[in-house]
This record gives C-alpha cells, structure tokens and sequence, in this order.
C-alpha cells in the first residue's frame, strides 16, 4: 500500500471518528425516570409525595420520564395555573395509554396533573424543572414547592450516564492530534 493510500485510509478513520465521539458521549447522557415512590403514578396518600420525588432528582433536557398507571388514570400536562386549580379541561397535551414516557425537550418548568380532578385534588400532580444540558457554572436548585425539609438526591431508575460527557474534550483533542499526526507521518518519510 502507498504511503498516500495509507495517509487517506487513517484521515477517512480520523474523520469518523472525530465526528462520531461527540454524538456518542451526548447520547450517553440521557436517563429515564420511573414516575413516583413505588414507579406508579396513582393517587397517592401524601399529597406531597411526586413533588418530593422530583426534588430529589436532577432532571436535564433530554431524559424522560415513565408514568406508569392503571385504566381510569391519566397524565396531563397543563400550564401553571391549571396545576394549581387541578383544572383537567384545557390540557397541553393529554396521555392515557396506561404506559407514557415524556421526553424532556426544553429546559423550564413543566406542570403534569392526572385527568382525575379528584386524584389531583388529593396529590396526583408533578412539577419537572429541567436543567440545559450545560448548567449554569453555579449551583441552580428547583424551585421549592413545599415547606418540608429537603431530601439526598436519588437515581433514576435506568441511568445511562457513565461520566462519558467529562470525556468528550479530550477524546476529540486526542483524535485532532492523532489524526494530524498520522497523516503528517508519511510526508516526513
């Protein structure tokens, strides 16, 4: 093989995986959290509990979210004020296949209630604040939604995260230089 062949095939290899590397370790970022306590979204008997779940977890764009529940339930997505009055009638955006996942698109609060005014009035509803994927340089909490004292963080229940982000930089810096230098090294033959 000429040196020129060999000088293309490690750039062709370089290329690939110079753009590659980011797209994986992106990928690698995302989790999927099983809604509640007990993973069932369902009345439940502290109407406190899935808001104390959700401050107990960092959630950033691209997760998800699992709502688990039974025939007769539902989750909604409502503004702000529909939460706060359990108001089932304008929804967002409305699920009640019994299994939904909810991807987390955009960074802000999101507002979910069940489609049962009485199981929302009695607890049955979820804020979400979704972090960017590249956080502020200092500590940003969600907002408080009770006066109860907070809780550790917990993990999801499917983390796909293995620290991977941490190595993007240097994994392409790396394949930059090794990419560079193999293509120089036939020329200085």
């Amino acid at each position: 093989m000429s040196s020129s062949a060999c000088s293309s095939s490690v750039l062709a290899i370089f290329i690939i995986f110079a753009i590659c590397t980011p797209i994986i370790v992106s990928e690698a970022k995302s989790s999927e959290f099983k809604v509640g306590e007990n993973g069932v979204w369902q009345q439940p008997n502290d109407s406190n509990l899935y808001n104390h779940w959700a401050r107990r977890n960092r959630f950033i764009v691209g997760d998800s979210l699992l709502f688990e529940y039974e025939d007769g339930d539902s989750v909604l997505v409502v503004n702000k004020g529909d939460y706060k009055n359990c108001n089932t009638t304008n929804p967002i955006s409305a699920f009640d296949d019994g299994k939904t996942v909810f991807m987390l698109t955009k960074p802000g609060l999101i507002y979910f209630i069940s489609g049962n005014s009485t199981y929302c009035k009695n607890g049955e509803k979820l804020i979400i604040s979704v972090m960017t994927i590249h956080p502020p340089t200092h500590h940003q909490s969600p907002p408080a939604v009770s006066d109860s004292p907070s809780v550790s963080p917990t993990s999801p229940t499917t983390e796909y995260s293995s620290g991977a982000s941490l190595m993007a930089a240097p994994i392409t810096a790396l394949s930059a230089f090794l990419g560079v230098f193999l293509w120089s090294v036939p020329m200085l033959q």
